[in-house]
Formats: C-alpha cells, sequence, structure tokens
C-alpha cells in the first residue's frame, strides 16, 4: 500500500539514457517479478511516442507518463496518437512551467488553460511566487512536480523541499517528484554533496500530516540512520494512504536501484 506504483520508470532519461528498446524491455520483465508492485508507469516524451510503440508487440498495453518534451501544446496530438496505437494507455500527462516565467501566477493560469483532460503533474520552478502555482494548479484540479535533484546546485535544500510538503498539504495538491531520488535513505555524494532519500520523502509526508511542524518534516528529510527513519514511516493503513494521497511517487532512471534499496531494508521481498 505504502509503496504501490510508487517508482516511474524514466530509464530513457537522462542521465540513464537508455535506448527505447532496452528501456521498454527492462520495464516488460520487472512488470513480471515481484517488484510489480512498486512499479509505476513508463515515462516517455511525447516527441518519442512513435518510437516507444514501435518496440511493443500488437497485445502488449503499456502504461505510459507521457513528459511533455514538445510544450504544452504537443500534448493533445500526442494523446490523439497514443490513443490510435492502442498499445500505449497514457495515464498521466507531465508538463514543466517556464522557468523564465516572470509572472508564475499568469503562466500557471495560461499553461492549465491548454491542458487536457487527464491526470497531469506541472513542475514548478523554485522561484519566487511559487506557491500562487500551486494555488493554481489545486483550483483547477491539477498535481504539482517538483524537482528534487539532478545536477550540482540543483538539488534543494531540506527546507525547501519541506517548504513544499507543506504548502501542498494546506492546498490538499498531490505531488510527485523527479531528478536525483537515486535511494531509499538520504545520502551523500563526495562530488555533489547531499541527496534526498524516496523513504525519507514517504516519512517526511507522514510528519507533515500527523504533526504539521516545519521542524519534523526537515527531521525526516534529514534522518540517514536506517532504523530511525523506518520508524518514521507510516505503521497504519489508513496513515500509509494517506501519505500515498498526497505523494504520488517519483521517477527512477533506473529502476533497479530503488527497488534493491527497498529489498535492502526489508520493505521488499527480495
Amino acid at each position: 500500500m505504502l509503496l504501490d506504483s510508487l517508482v516511474d520508470d524514466a530509464a530513457v532519461f537522462p542521465p540513464g539514457n537508455a535506448t527505447m528498446p532496452s528501456a521498454v524491455d527492462g520495464y516488460l520483465r520487472y512488470s513480471g517479478t515481484s517488484a510489480v508492485a512498486v512499479l509505476g508507469r513508463f515515462l516517455c516524451p511525447a516527441s518519442r511516442l512513435p518510437e516507444c510503440a514501435a518496440d511493443l508487440a500488437d497485445d502488449i498495453r503499456l502504461a505510459v507518463g507521457v513528459v511533455a518534451d514538445t510544450g504544452a501544446r504537443g500534448i493533445g496530438p500526442a494523446l490523439d496518437f497514443a490513443a490510435r496505437t492502442h498499445r500505449l494507455v497514457v495515464q498521466a500527462v507531465e508538463v514543466a512551467l517556464p522557468a523564465d516565467a516572470k509572472d508564475i501566477r499568469t503562466a500557471s493560469s495560461e499553461l492549465v488553460a491548454l491542458l487536457p483532460v487527464v491526470d497531469t503533474y506541472v513542475e514548478v520552478p523554485r522561484k519566487e511566487g511559487w506557491r500562487e502555482a500551486l494555488d493554481v494548479l489545486a483550483e483547477h484540479g491539477r498535481y504539482a512536480k517538483l524537482r528534487t535533484g539532478g545536477a550540482a546546485g540543483t538539488v534543494p535544500p531540506a527546507a525547501g523541499v519541506a517548504a513544499f510538503i507543506t504548502a501542498c498539504i494546506e492546498r490538499s495538491l498531490p505531488f510527485k517528484c523527479t531528478a536525483g531520488l537515486h535511494h531509499a535513505v538520504r545520502w551523500q555524494d563526495p562530488t555533489l554533496g547531499w541527496h534526498h532519500g524516496f523513504v525519507n520523502l514517504l516519512a517526511a509526508v507522514h510528519a507533515a500530516l500527523s504533526d504539521g511542524s516545519s521542524g519534523a518534516v526537515v527531521d525526516a528529510l534529514e534522518l540517514t540512520r536506517t532504523d530511525a527513519l523506518l520508524a518514521a514511516l507510516p505503521q497504519t493503513d489508513d496513515e500509509r494512504k494517506a501519505v500515498r494521497a498526497v505523494f504520488h511517487g517519483f521517477g527512477s532512471c533506473n529502476i533497479n536501484d530503488p527497488i534493491t534499496d527497498l529489498q535492502r531494508l526489508g520493505l521488499l521481498p527480495s
């Protein structure tokens, strides 16, 4: 329940950059293992949907999340193509707000007006006015997306992630994360510094829902001891449902890493 469909497969995106045939084959192979419960959608750029469909047998129905690399106006044609193939079942769309938008509320409203009727995660830039973007998304029944890492200098501080989590909960706005969540537990790269753990995210959302203080959320994000982190996770079914109603999951360019980490923590059978 806590881990159901938690990890979207982003193998074709950097830094993984897998070939489409390799990525599709890897996703389908995991679909037949004990790890299938944590496996979410196959993430595919809108511009590469034809390539993705070409690698599928006629009897395959692939659950995909379409990442709008061609902009919001390219989403409609991408969904039309997916519908015609019958092999691609679009479950969600992901699109980013322009990072250079001067008026983030206006940019959010303009973007939302272009979106089709499908579950959509809108990546909100870390800049002044980001809460206004969340307001617009909540008002229109869309979801938020937070970039949690990537290249050097792109990992948001724990306080920033905590503020985002709290703001989403205040607005009853579900979110997902992208980039940087390579491992379950917070860890330090000798070159790039600290990286967030995706199990820390689960614990942080639970802390925000049960405690509500920013300090408790930051503490959960900064846990590095596995025993303390496991103890900070939701313990009842109702608590687990509440956490996942807020935090829908994250994309990973190598789904083997999070699955292996979950197995090592005893949260997923080997």
